[in-house]
This record gives C-alpha cells, structure tokens and sequence, in this order.
C-alpha cells in the first residue's frame, strides 16, 4: 500500500497539478479558486464490443451530466479522459470549456482527475474510483449492465450495491 501511495504521489506533484494549472490559466482564470473543475471519465475502447454486458453511456448522458454541473456552478471546466477522443469530443455537448488529457499514463490520468472538484462517470471500475476519490459530487450512467448478462446478475436490482450513496444517476 506504501508504495503505491508514494508512485500515486509522485504523479501528482509531477504531471497532474502543473495540468489543473495550465488549463485554469488557458480558460483565463485567475486560480483554481475561481473555476469549478469537473472530471469526466469516458470509458468506451474496450468496453464497445465487449462480451460480458456493459453498456456503454451515451451522448445523451453526457449533455445531461454537463448541464447539470452547468447549471448548478459558475465557470464549470470540462477535464476529459478517455480511450476514444475522437468519439468524446464528438459527443460532449458544444457549448462547454473542455480540456483533454492525452497521457497514457493511467496514473497521471487518475491523479489528474481527482484533482477536480466534481466526476462525470460513464462505465466501469476506473470511473468509480476517481469518483469516490475525487469527493464533490459525482454523476454516473443509471444501466451500466445489459439486461439478462452476466454482468447484471452481479448487481441488486437498483445497482444501490455498486454506487456510492448520494451519487447521482442518470
């Protein structure tokens, strides 16, 4: 555990501050302070033709999830992750500020986005961390399962066994 929280730290303070930085400044904002910062985390990549039973969130998820940190907060910044850039950027509704995270590293990408203020989740168990480790409030797509998969029968029927309390579902 030791020395995961000390790798864990060192990603932190080499790539993931320095990028919170840089995009406060690119979006003309005096300080973190002054913007509320919402990680979102698009899992698609392997998840798109997987057997198992994901559902993969959709378009109308993320315009839903983005209003609704739009209308809740002022100067909302967008940080983005995920395997399919093309498609996310594609999808993610226009009229927001967005910042992309290109790293490959997972390590860096997981610092960065607990880094922010608030999580848009879409699918899977990376997307749960970084909302459980990021606090604020935290969105996620309501079916990540297909009916009748093996996936769904390891859930209750609310899923109320794999997201957190207070966690927003949409």
């Amino acid at each position: 555990m030791f020395q995961l929280a000390a790798h864990f730290g060192v990603a932190m303070s080499k790539g993931s501050k320095s990028k919170i930085v840089q995009t406060v400044k690119r979006f003309n904002r005096g300080s973190t302070r002054d913007v509320t910062l919402v990680g979102v985390h698009v899992r698609r990549g392997d998840m798109v033709n997987h057997k198992f039973g994901y559902n993969i969130a959709t378009p109308e998820y993320l315009t839903k999830a983005v209003q609704y940190f739009q209308s809740k907060y002022k100067n909302v910044v967008f940080i983005i992750s995920s395997q399919d850039i093309p498609w996310t950027k594609a999808n993610m509704p226009n009229n927001t500020n967005v910042e992309y995270l290109t790293s490959p590293k997972r390590e860096i990408i997981v610092a960065t986005l607990t880094l922010c203020n608030h999580t848009i989740t879409t699918v899977g168990s990376f997307s749960w961390w970084i909302g459980w480790l990021t606090g604020g409030e935290v969105t996620y797509f309501k079916w990540p399962a297909k009916e009748g998969s093996a996936l769904r029968k390891q859930y209750s029927k609310d899923y109320s066994d794999f997201y957190y309390p207070g966690w927003i579902g949409m």
